[in-house]
């Protein structure tokens, strides 16, 4: 990052660098899952902070231009110049590239400098406390609100007008318990990002919209996100199980749990093994619908404690946690 702030980055060599991120974000894929801009977001709206490598260098240009309104950095400026000149073997290099980056930067976000306050995008802030990551953080807030507005009004309507804060959900996303796989599919599935058959069917003609299951049972339902990890018939008796396990701890668990988890801003014990357990419910939800696209039997149930059987096999010295668990496993038992 401190290179990018003053050399031109090859076009070549930032989508190497954001290939690189897709590769590890997403491994062993390949490919992104969802937008990268909603990765890119800060953890408070619930992205994993991902580098955003383009609008990271605008930040620095813009503010190597504010520091050139102190007076007290002109010496470094004159500096910054010298050395410019003399890059690669002493090649002389032009000036013209490097501030017409700064311009277009300055243009993009209508920033406004004066003696006390700069404003960026229609925000003001004090100039002596403003940093690069303020900047960044500004303007990737207007590239990726769109998404963000749109997914949070998605989740509103289908939970009839209840509003959802996404920072009091993203703790969830962090369970130990939990694997990674498990994870990841309940992070897909809370930014509306799952490969259903109605995603599928927007860019694929030949595939339909409607779950399948419904339609062997003479009904067209269309297999978006909701329907296909909690609205589908498939599904009931799994989180009528679930509930039970839920109540057994003295939790209701209503639809938005179902999706989300539950907040857990006192850091309860209880409440964070509860949302472990809905993380791998909601992969084998996932998984065996895969399962039926290949016309094999579906049990969600079995899946599921197999999953959980799994994890505490590999996570076994969680000391007070590990005794949590393993009195849940055996209670699922017997239901």
């Amino acid at each position: 990052w401190h290179c990018a702030s003053f050399i031109f980055p090859r076009e070549g060599l930032i989508d190497f660098s954001n290939k690189a991120i897709t590769r590890f974000l997403w491994y062993p894929s390949r490919k992104p899952k969802m937008k990268s801009l909603i990765c890119q977001n800060s953890k408070i709206n619930g992205g994993f902070g991902a580098p955003n490598i383009l609008l990271k260098i605008k930040a620095f240009r813009l503010m190597f231009l504010i520091n050139l309104h102190n007076y007290s950095n002109l010496k470094c400026f004159s500096y910054f110049c010298r050395r410019l000149d003399t890059v690669r073997n002493k090649r002389i290099v032009s000036h013209a590239n490097f501030f017409g980056e700064i311009i277009q930067a300055e243009k993009s976000v209508n920033m406004k400098i004066d003696k006390e306050n700069i404003s960026i995008l229609g925000h003001n802030f004090q100039r002596q406390k403003l940093s690069t990551k303020i900047v960044y953080d500004t303007i990737l807030e207007k590239d990726s609100n769109r998404f963000l507005t749109r997914n949070k009004n998605m989740w509103k309507n289908l939970l009839q007008n209840q509003d959802i804060d996404v920072a009091k959900f993203w703790p969830n996303n962090f369970s130990k318990f939990s694997d990674g796989q498990a994870k990841d599919i309940h992070f897909l599935f809370t930014n509306n990002a799952l490969f259903t058959r109605n995603r599928i069917s927007k860019w694929d003609r030949s595939k339909n919209e409607f779950c399948k299951f419904c339609l062997t049972n003479n009904s067209r339902e269309k297999e978006d996100n909701l329907h296909a990890m909690v609205l589908c018939p498939r599904t009931f008796d799994f989180w009528n199980k679930i509930s039970i396990i839920f109540q057994k701890y003295g939790v209701d668990l209503d639809l938005k749990g179902k999706i989300f988890g539950l907040e857990n801003q006192e850091k309860s014990e209880i409440k964070h093994l509860l949302n472990s357990v809905l993380h791998v419910g909601h992969k084998s939800v996932w998984q065996t619908r895969g399962d039926l696209e290949k016309n094999k039997t579906i049990d969600v149930w079995k899946h599921f404690k197999t999953s959980l059987k799994n994890i505490l096999k590999i996570h076994n010295d969680f000391g007070q946690d590990t005794i949590l668990f393993n009195n849940l496993f055996q209670f699922m038992i017997n239901i």
